[in-house]
């Protein structure tokens, strides 16, 4: 993934999180990449960008994963939610971190198309009360 890949999925997540009434702050820390002030708590949240379908398949493939060489898998330890930005969509699928379960995450085209980021987001933060 390119940085500017990564930058237009961080601010197009920040735009539609913000459209939520949260204030967001774009860090690109390591281990995440926005800070969201949400209902008095702060959240973590990295945000994994694709420009095009993998081939030979209907869906979007994320790196799920932290780390320039080795590859990890993101832990709850450094992020709270991650935000899967389909750029061309200019759409984001919400998850709670415990829901990633490998370093690369594939989601159908069709989920995409009937998303709904707000029940997404606000089902990902109810994770985050439990």
């Amino acid at each position: 993934m390119s940085l500017r890949t990564g930058r237009v999925g961080d601010l197009i997540a920040a735009s539609v999180i913000e459209s939520f009434g949260a204030d967001v702050v774009v860090v690109n820390r390591e281990g995440y990449d926005l800070l969201v002030d949400w209902q008095d708590n702060w959240i973590k949240v990295e945000i994994k960008s694709t420009q095009a379908k993998e081939l030979g398949r209907n869906c979007w493939t994320f790196r799920t994963a932290s780390g320039n060489k080795a590859k990890k898998r993101l832990i709850p330890t450094t992020v709270d939610i991650v935000g899967l930005v389909v750029i061309p969509r200019r759409k984001v699928a919400f998850t709670h971190i415990s829901q990633i379960k490998s370093v690369t995450t594939r989601v159908f085209d069709d989920k995409f198309q009937a998303l709904d980021e707000r029940d997404a987001w606000d089902q990902a933060c109810e994770l985050l009360n439990q």
